[in-house]
């Protein structure tokens, strides 16, 4: 990201006087996005010789290859700092490595960079560090004493770039940054301004959006949502978004923007007409607004007649009956809307303006409390993805299947709960000829009530690469594996038999080879075999299994396995992960094992676990055996495990105490609460734990 103070910090250290006496050599070196190998080479060695009072004869006519061998030659046996700033690109970093001699005398190389790809791949090869993060320039001139201040630039950095004088170097800064993207990133980048300040913006849903507005377009060989993630995954290596919370596997779940980015995006916005907000203070109405975005109410009498060349509208936080009117009185003039967001909008019915957006590709009305959708959705033919997530629909009308460019069904509702039971979800029914849908690369959740007749019909849909099934039965066998065979693009499949039924997934012989996450819910009859053939970064999910067999003997030689949740699932008293087992795995969570005693972790087996939970284990007897083996653990929860087990872990705290994150969590009082486990403190049965550190409703098992 540009304008943290990388530059300044940097300079700071490389004038220091005493610094500077233990290199006998240094220069800096400001590498420009166009930069050509030979005058970066050139450039380098001129400092170098000017130092020595001396000029190397004929530099301005030599090739790149002998520029750096006079280089490397001149700075072998020597030891000095070298500082290349602002490198953009891969390649700049090769051009300046082949010219270093390796030497390992206590010679430096420092690269600042906006591009996290640039800093992780230099310092990958040269064991080096990656971390500076500081707007040093800015906080230099604030008075260290004055604590108020220092809130008040805190609470007001976006602001200040419009007034303070001394913040317009940090504006050009951050401007280049978004100067500088490729031209499918910029529109990209813009369209976060549609977000409200500090809101933790979702992954999946941005990259619907982009899609829908026609940002992302497919290239060979890859779909356009692959695209769209490469465009995302660009904005967080460029450190123009922020992650905020990541999934279990460790990719990214949402970003923020930051706010210096946000005031850039925002006043760009507002030279291009990209999007208008109505939270902008002194917000001024053009006479053609492109992209809208509505946070809170939203009662202007006179917007309906801007809405004629609307391409996107979102919602954020609209709940009162006023704005819901004007919301769709606008809609009734907005002719060409492609995007349309009105996600936890109290509506109770379909509504009637929406069957008029005749060019409309992107339609969520997650979080609504709608029950029916109309037969007329068939009007809107060029559809694509349709999120009716967290609705109460479970039925779609066969007039659906004129939607034939639909890449994206969702539509199911969750129990809410603590913990969510065994049928925690409600899908919708498939109906013959939904086979049709060709496009369709994720559909979930279809309830499998007409057995194989539904089984049939999504096995047509091979360009699926998610799709989640409930209410299986246990004759669907061989129909569901010969669906899912016959499905080889599919990378998530989640599958959920009717409770007492068996999930019989034994006539599976060849799994889609791009498998990567796989979730089962339902009594196996046998360990299904297959699971181990999967070669993709793999996450397993098994749920209420009630498997006799340890399932661990299947699952501890799979090479990229990272993730594993048992949940009622095995019915033994011991688990026994062995010495150079499970090589990757980085997630371990183990939940109602109601007959399991002992948990036994040999030296050498998951030398790379980060995190593990324990949860309603209630016969457990202690802390995994050779716990202290694991030396990458990081966090270890105890949810909702008896005082009989957690008072003995404080007494003997030695063999988790190398572990940074240790908790113990109940439910009380309708909310999660997290409390803190060390060596001094004392739990007994008739007290209380120690304050809680967080309080959440946040659902557990809640994939």
């Amino acid at each position: 990201m540009g304008g943290l103070g990388k530059t300044t910090l940097v300079k700071k250290v490389y004038d220091d006087f005493v610094l500077k006496k233990q290199f006998q050599n240094h220069a800096w070196i400001t590498v420009s996005q166009s930069f050509e190998v030979e005058e970066l080479l050139k450039d380098t060695i001129q400092q170098l010789f000017e130092q020595m009072k001396r000029t190397p004869e004929n530099l301005s006519t030599m090739n790149g290859n002998r520029l750096k061998a006079i280089m490397k030659d001149f700075l072998r046996r020597r030891r000095y700092v070298l500082v290349f700033d602002d490198v953009w690109s891969f390649s700049a970093w090769e051009a300046i490595r082949h010219a270093l001699p390796n030497e390992n005398n206590g010679s430096r190389v420092i690269l600042t960079t906006r591009v996290m790809d640039v800093a992780l791949s230099c310092s990958k090869q040269t064991d080096g560090y990656v971390s500076i993060v500081a707007i040093s320039g800015v906080l230099s001139t604030k008075k260290e004493i004055n604590v108020d201040e220092w809130k008040m630039l805190n609470c007001s950095l976006g602001s200040e770039l419009e007034v303070n004088d001394k913040l317009e170097s940090v504006k050009i800064i951050l401007s280049l940054s978004y100067n500088y993207l490729p031209y499918y990133l910029k529109p990209c980048f813009l369209y976060l301004g549609n977000y409200p300040e500090d809101h933790e913006i979702e992954h999946n849903t941005l990259v619907r959006q982009w899609i829908g507005e026609g940002f992302v377009k497919q290239k060979v060989g890859r779909s356009v949502e692959e695209v769209a993630q490469g465009y995302l995954n660009e904005l967080v290596n460029r450190s123009l978004l922020t992650p905020a919370t990541t999934n279990d596997d460790g990719s990214i779940k949402t970003s923020r923007i930051h706010e210096f980015y946000r005031e850039i995006i925002l006043s760009k916005s507002r030279d291009q007409n990209f999007i208008t907000s109505n939270n902008e203070q002194n917000m001024i109405w053009l006479r053609r607004v492109r992209r809208l975005s509505v946070n809170g109410s939203f009662r202007d009498s006179d917007v309906n007649r801007y809405g004629a060349g609307l391409c996107s509208f979102l919602t954020f936080n609209v709940e009162d009956p006023q704005s819901i009117l004007s919301i769709l009185q606008l809609l009734k003039s907005c002719r060409v809307l492609k995007v349309l967001d009105l996600r936890g909008v109290p509506l109770e019915k379909f509504p009637k303006v929406v069957l008029e957006l005749f060019h409309l590709r992107y339609l969520s009305l997650r979080g609504t409390m709608i029950n029916k959708i109309p037969r007329s959705i068939k009007k809107l033919e060029k559809l694509e993805i349709l999120d009716l997530k967290e609705t109460y629909i479970n039925e779609l009308p066969i007039e659906i299947l004129k939607l034939q460019y639909l890449r994206q069904l969702l539509a199911y509702r969750h129990v809410p709960g603590p913990y969510l039971p065994y049928n925690y979800v409600h899908g919708f029914k498939v109906f013959k000829g939904m086979g049709s849908l060709k496009f369709l690369q994720k559909l979930g959740i279809v309830d499998a009530c007409s057995g194989s007749v539904s089984l049939e019909e999504i096995s047509m849909m091979s360009e699926l690469r998610r799709v989640s099934i409930t209410k299986l039965r246990t004759e669907d066998g061989v129909a569901l594996c010969l669906c899912v065979e016959k499905l080889q693009k599919l990378c998530s499949l989640g599958l959920r038999s009717i409770e007492g039924d068996v999930l019989d997934l034994s006539y599976l012989s060849s799994p889609p080879l791009s498998l990567q996450r796989l979730y089962l819910t339902g009594r196996l009859a046998n360990f299904p075999k297959w699971i181990q053939s999967l070669p993709s970064r793999v996450k397993v999910y098994l749920r209420w299994s009630q498997l006799r067999e340890d399932p661990l003997e299947y699952l501890q030689d799979m090479p990229n396995l990272v993730h594993i949740e048992f949940l009622a699932n095995y019915v033994g008293e011991k688990l026994c992960f062995k010495a150079g087992k499970f090589r990757k795995l980085k997630l371990l969570g183990l939940d109602k094992l109601e007959t399991l005693r002992q948990v036994i972790i040999e030296e050498g087996a998951m030398p790379h676990l980060e995190k593990l939970i324990i949860q309603r284990c209630n016969s457990l007897e202690g802390v995994p055996e050779g716990i202290e083996h694991l030396s990458e653990l990081k966090v270890l929860e105890f949810f909702d495990m008896p005082d009989e087990f957690i008072v003995p872990i404080s007494s003997d705290y030695r063999k988790i105490a190398h572990i940074p994150e240790v908790h113990h969590t109940y439910w009380r009082n309708g909310c999660w609460e997290v409390y803190p486990l060390d060596e001094k403190q004392e739990i007994g049965k008739s007290e209380q734990p120690r304050a809680a550190i967080v309080r959440t409703q946040e659902q557990r098992n809640w994939l």
